[in-house]
């Protein structure tokens, strides 16, 4: 094998037989055709929606919204100097907010809100390597800049300061053209994620390829790494139902009231937790989540369901240091009769205990 071919070998973490077997396997035109319908199947608009829907669906569960962001191409900057090229791609995007304007004293000053994609290498027209970052910025804004030659020079400027701050890129010295194209390379897959408790907490952008290193589970060890992670477990627990009781709820025949408890008392286990801040504990409706926060030396992870729907921001949790339990008590939203209650749940009426 060549340099190049060592240098693939490596990125992808082949060993020289799979490598050479690789080789073999794109000389063969019926792979090279199935490997092309498979290549237009995950690249598909269909095959997009699905995954983009999979991600929404799996964090929502963990108590998080989470929107895709598709850049609308509007025009292309070229920037050049002796170190390269680097094309800026304006665009447009629905989940930017709109532009504000306020009347001072020297004129009027406006607030422009953009939206930056990670700075992604490519290449252009003589294959010579290029930097390609996009900058989005709401419809609204841009029809208005459209319109007006110097909002638009107002817009520019806003979007080569805000590559400066974000990424350090100073693009002010080099020469600038408009080229005749909408947008170069291929748009990277954006997300803006945030808690759905947390109201006042305002999205974090990031590149579809950072959250996925970041929030699933890596699948082999770095072996780099001077420490290992921590081994994910799920920490022992135990659900307990209270209610106040009257009188009126009792008959000579007993216990008579089938309404759901009051409130909903979870007791977690937790040896290793030396303070709250150490874990992340979220509450959905039917759901508890509990996870180590990044840095400690533990890693619990716990998804629970519960019996009954409750009060997200009523709830009160509380760790005992000495007895190393995290009590977590979940006022009951709707007090009817309980829908689904486990099968192997032992019930005596009013009390239930759930031990793992």
């Amino acid at each position: 094998m060549d340099g190049a071919e060592e240098n693939c070998v490596k990125d992808l973490d082949l060993s020289t037989e799979e490598a050479v077997r690789l080789k073999k396997a794109f000389k063969d035109e019926k792979f090279l055709k199935l490997f092309q319908e498979y290549i237009e199947d995950v690249n598909s608009p269909k095959s997009q929606k699905s995954y983009e829907e999979e991600i929404i669906s799996i964090e929502k569960e963990r108590g998080f919204d989470v929107k895709f962001i598709h850049p609308d191409p509007v025009y292309v900057i070229k920037f050049t100097d002796s170190e390269g090229k680097i094309f800026i791609n304006i665009c447009k995007n629905q989940y930017v907010k709109e532009a504000i304007s306020e009347r001072k004293n020297s004129g009027t000053e406006w607030k422009i809100p953009v939206i930056l994609s990670k700075p992604r290498q490519d290449v252009d027209k003589k294959k010579v390597k290029c930097k390609v970052i996009d900058v989005m910025f709401h419809p609204q804004t841009m029809d208005f800049a459209k319109q007006d030659s110097r909002f638009k020079g107002i817009v520019e400027d806003t979007a080569l300061t805000t590559v400066k701050e974000q990424f350090g890129i100073d693009l002010s010295s080099k020469s600038k053209v408009h080229p005749k194209m909408k947008y170069k390379g291929k748009a990277p897959l954006i997300i803006l994620r945030k808690s759905i408790q947390n109201k006042e907490q305002s999205y974090v952008c990031e590149p579809l390829e950072d959250y996925v290193k970041k929030i699933l589970p890596k699948t082999k060890s770095d072996e780099n790494s001077k420490c290992k992670l921590p081994k994910i477990k799920e920490p022992k627990y135990c659900v307990k139902y209270r209610d106040v009781l009257d009188l009126k709820d009792y008959s000579l025949m007993g216990y008579t009231d089938r309404a759901a408890p009051k409130e909903i008392i979870i007791e977690i286990q937790l040896p290793e937790v030396q303070k709250a801040s150490d874990v992340e504990l979220d509450i959905l409706e039917k759901k508890l989540l509990l996870r180590s926060c990044p840095g400690t030396n533990h890693s619990y992870s716990l998804n629970l369901d519960l019996s009954y729907a409750v009060d997200m921001n009523a709830g009160i949790a509380k760790l005992d240091k000495t007895k190393k339990i995290l009590k977590v008590a979940l006022p009951v939203k709707d007090r009817g009769i309980p829908v689904n209650i486990g099968k192997n749940e032992k019930t005596d009426e009013k009390t239930q205990k759930i031990f793992n």
